[in-house]
């Protein structure tokens, strides 16, 4: 992942809004709180998410919906 991709900026921006809500400075509904990043495997979309996690000091939970859809978990929107 470059050192300066989209997908990076945007993982700042989270953990940036993030800390900004933690000390009250904005409210929830003013944050950015998502992010869709789509590569190969083993581009780094999993260690961005971890990151951002801990950056943001906040849990990082690794979920698969394709394992949920094998599983037979229905998800409605």
């Amino acid at each position: 992942m470059d050192g300066n991709s989209l997908a990076l900026q945007a993982a700042r921006q989270i953990v940036a809004d993030l800390a900004a809500w933690k000390e009250r400075k904005c409210e929830w509904s003013e944050l950015t709180r998502s992010l869709i990043v789509h590569d190969p495997p083993g581009s780094g979309k999993t260690w961005l998410a971890r990151a951002m996690g801990a950056s943001a000091g906040v849990h990082f939970v690794q979920a698969s919906f394709a394992e949920w859809q094998c599983a037979g978990i229905s998800v409605t929107y």
